[in-house]
């Protein structure tokens, strides 16, 4: 994205007071299993009463407020207006412990060795200011948008988040984290299928997620139409979606 990444979820936020489009999804299915639980299940395994996690781009806060009864303090950092609504969840809700900051997730203010548990759920993924904050043995537990994700989508309409990466990145992640000092639990792909009941629908979640950060540009309409004619099926208007998750715990 060419703008700053909090300024799409700021402009979100203010139209529709949230991010995303999840309630758009008329049905899905996982043929490897659904990516969200797995990551949800690899977090909430990870806590206990003295530990520490921090959630990388923490967005409206539902997510990380959830955590709360699985680990002693839950430290979410978010750079966009996202956090006005994961502060007001928290008060309403009187959880304790956990705290909300506005932070650049790259440079933050924490010190060396602060966390047990880290953790981006789509979010950015801070290689050095994870390394800096995490303590020896502890996780780091990252799902996030596959190069093939909505690709038969971004091809046609010849651009889109990631448009010119294909096929899959697990080599190179997997290199990665053994320089960095990481043994590696978990490293897998998931691909799987969304079904959108209308193309108003479709239409609707586009605009809000960054596939395309320009989303709305002429001839936008003409490519939806054809997108979803070309992909009706019986469930709905079909969109490919792509998952990676990392489960990597530091020597």
């Amino acid at each position: 994205m060419t703008q700053p990444k909090w300024a799409f979820y700021n402009q979100q936020y203010a139209k529709h007071g949230q991010y995303g489009g999840a309630q758009l999804v008329a049905a899905a299915q996982y043929p490897e299993g659904n990516p969200e639980e797995h990551f949800r299940a690899i977090v909430m395994g990870l806590g206990g009463p003295q530990k520490r996690v921090l959630d990388i781009g923490s967005g409206s806060g539902g997510f990380t407020l959830s955590l709360a009864p699985q680990y002693g303090q839950v430290v979410g950092v978010e750079p966009s207006d996202l956090m006005q609504k994961a502060q007001a969840q928290q008060q309403e809700m009187g959880i304790q412990n956990v705290v909300f900051e506005r932070q650049d997730a790259f440079h933050t203010t924490f010190a060396d060795q602060s966390f047990d548990v880290i953790y981006s759920r789509r979010g950015p993924n801070p290689r050095a200011e994870v390394d800096r904050l995490l303590r020896p043995d502890g996780d780091f537990v990252h799902i996030t948008i596959g190069y093939d994700d909505a690709r038969s989508l971004k091809d046609l309409f010849g651009r889109g988040q990631m448009f010119e990466k294909r096929g899959s990145s697990l080599d190179w992640r997997r290199q990665k984290l053994l320089e960095r000092g990481y043994d590696i639990c978990v490293l897998k792909e998931y691909g799987y299928d969304e079904y959108y009941a209308t193309i108003d629908d479709l239409n609707a979640f586009l605009a809000r997620v960054p596939i395309f950060e320009d989303y709305g540009l002429s001839g936008d309409a003409d490519f939806l139409l054809r997108y979803a004619e070309s992909n009706m099926t019986p469930q709905g208007i079909w969109l490919g979606r792509h998952r990676v998750l990392v489960h990597a715990t530091k020597r």
